[in-house]
């Protein structure tokens, strides 16, 4: 992984978690959290199938 790469996935977690950041309860943070996963697994290049639902998610 390149320099560049990882400074533009730094970025974009970053504005993901000052999204998340300003809604008001964990729920909503969660209920953000898990949809962002659900839209964009597809454009993860993973070995295995996550699922977005799963308790090891949900404990993040």
């Amino acid at each position: 992984m390149t320099n560049d790469t990882k400074e533009k996935m730094s970025d974009l977690l970053f504005g993901i978690m000052s999204k998340a950041d300003k809604l008001p309860s964990l729920d909503e943070k969660k209920k953000f959290y898990l949809g962002y996963l659900e839209r964009n697994l597809d454009y993860l290049d993973v070995d295995e199938k996550v699922d977005p639902h799963s308790e090891e998610i949900e404990e993040l």
